[in-house]
Formats: structure tokens, sequence, C-alpha cells
């Protein structure tokens, strides 16, 4: 079999744009909130319209209104756009009220990283970066920690979810611990509630992460053959059947190779060779990088809403696995 060195693609591995920063904007040198929104270009709020009122459209160049009984529409201010159609009940908040607990994970020690807004503001987020949660794996392989914040204009809810990226090359790094990896929490709930959520986030991800580096120390000091990784990858992507057309045999082999020239020649593992670590790694690299994407937008869509985690969730388990036989 030939194998491949996929090392050139990540000579640089600052080439790579983390799809927090793709789909919204550089915010690391902000020192507020405000900041922050006026930044990113979130500094908009939204009000409702009454849907029993009714609205004006245009179909067909004619102008007809239309009614939505028991609903409300919620448009942004600035522009406009209608983002969502919700309940009577609904309480629209705005951009700067969805994310104001942000500045107490600030004095928690967290940092602004970047922020923006996604399917024309229906969504819109604030990354921040924990210091303290820094690791080291195997004592050089950086991994570092961030929350992600999100606030969706129709369901009425802010988000914050940890995010581990390996700093080599980019990947993310997530798996299912027993730490708490998300929390959720109404828009209607109470300032002290928003702050206890927050205050959660931040100190479950300094947990999270201490839990990861433990995990990535078992991986990292756990040998595997060549043979073992060809184990590892055909549970990872199963071998199409014998009477599959060409094609699909065709990217199964490439995938295959592509896979295995990670795991033995790449530079991504210059830090771990030949172990579980590694294999976790390049089983990633492939996903996240290699993997065919439409466009640099599209691959940040696919990491950024959560499609990569699962694989990457199967990729580490995998490797544990083999680590605890």
């Amino acid at each position: 079999m030939t194998v491949i060195d996929l090392a050139a693609p990540i000579t640089d591995p600052t080439a790579r744009t983390a799809p927090d920063l793709i789909l919204g904007t550089d915010t690391s040198h902000a020192t507020s909130l405000e900041q922050v929104l006026e930044d990113a270009g979130l500094d908009w709020g939204v009000y409702s319209v009454d849907g029993n009122a009714g609205m004006s459209v245009i179909v067909d160049d004619r102008e007809i209104s239309t009614f939505a009984p028991d609903r409300q529409f919620i448009l942004r201010d600035d522009n406009n756009v209608t983002l969502s159609m919700v309940g009577a009940d609904y309480h629209p908040i705005s951009n700067a009220e969805a994310f104001a607990s942000t500045a107490a994970a600030a004095r928690m020690g967290a940092v602004y990283e970047s922020a923006g807004e996604t399917d024309f503001g229906r969504r819109t987020f604030i990354t921040m970066g924990l210091p303290e949660a820094l690791i080291r794996v195997g004592g050089k392989d950086v991994v570092r920690f961030s929350i992600r914040f999100q606030t969706s204009h129709a369901s009425g809810a802010v988000k914050a979810n940890i995010r581990g990226v390996r700093q080599w090359c980019t990947n993310g790094c997530t798996t299912a611990l027993r730490a708490p990896m998300g929390w959720s929490i109404r828009h209607t709930a109470s300032a002290s509630e928003r702050l206890a959520m927050v205050e959660d986030a931040v100190r479950g991800g300094i947990r999270y992460a201490k839990e990861f580096a433990a995990l990535g120390e078992q991986l990292i000091s756990t040998p595997m053959s060549l043979r073992d990784y060809e184990q590892y990858i055909d549970g990872l992507y199963l071998k199409p059947d014998p009477d599959a057309s060409k094609a699909a045999i065709t990217r199964y082999e490439r995938r295959r190779d592509d896979l295995m020239g990670l795991f033995q020649t790449a530079a991504i593992q210059q830090d771990a060779p030949g172990s579980a670590w590694s294999a976790a790694a390049a089983a990633t690299e492939y996903d996240q990088w290699f993997r065919t994407a439409r466009s640099a937008d599209s691959r940040a869509r696919h990491q950024f809403n959560g499609a990569a985690d699962r694989f990457t969730d199967a990729a580490f388990s995998r490797a544990l696995d083999f680590a605890n036989r």
C-alpha cells in the first residue's frame, strides 16, 4: 500500500482558520461586551410584530396582507429582517441582553475571542477563551479550551458549550466525559440564574480540561501498531460491500490511504508517533480538514454546527476503548 505524506498541508498551521473566525469576527482585542458587540456587528436589537395585526407582503407582484393568529413576528431593528415567528407569550431580548452575563465570565478570567451571527442573525454567538484551562498532552501537544455562548432569536434560550482545539492543527477535541460540556437557560431566567449558569460554565470548562488532560495522557502513553491502527480506522469507516459501486470502493481506498499517511508521516504526529492519541488525531484531522467540502464557509459550518463533533467523539472513544483493553 502506498503511504501518502500529508505533512505539507499543515506546514504552517496558522493558515487554518477556526470556524468561529470564518463565520464571525476576531474580538480578542476587546475589553468589554459593548466593544465585542460593536466590532462584530451585533449591536442591534429586536422587536415584535403582532401576528393578529397582520403584515403586508409581495406575492407575484401583488401586495397582500397575511395574518398569524396568536403568533408574533420577531424582527431585527437595524434592517427589519424577520428572524422568527413565535408564540404570543415569547419575550424577545437583544444580543446585549442575551450575552450580558459574559461580563461575569470575563471577571472570572475568560477572554473574548470571537463573535458573530449565522442564518442572517437568527443565531448569534460569542466565544471566550479559558486561559486557565490550557493543557499540554505529553508535555508538548497544546489543547486550548473555550466557551461558546449562543442564542437563538426563535428558541428563547442562551446556551454555553465547552470547545477544545488542538493548537497544532486546529482540530476540534471533544469527547464524552464525566464533566458537563453544555448548559442552557431560558431568556426569561432571572439575572441571578443567568449569572449562575455562566459561573458553572467557566468552572465546568476548567474541570473538563482537567479530565481531558488525563484522558490525553492515557492515550499518548498507549502504543498503537500499524496493524492496530488499520483495525481502528476500519471500525470508523466500514468497508463497502463487494458489490458496491466502483466509485464507492475507490473513495474508501483513497480515504484509507490518506488516513494511513496521516498516522505514519504527517507533521501532526510529531509529538506522539505511533500512539492511540495520534490515531484519534489523525482521524479527526482527516474528517475536519481533508473531507470534501464545497467551500471554506461550508467546512466552517460543518465544524461550527456540531456535525464534526459526532465523528470526533467516536474517534476519541474508540481510541480510549483501545487504551483500556
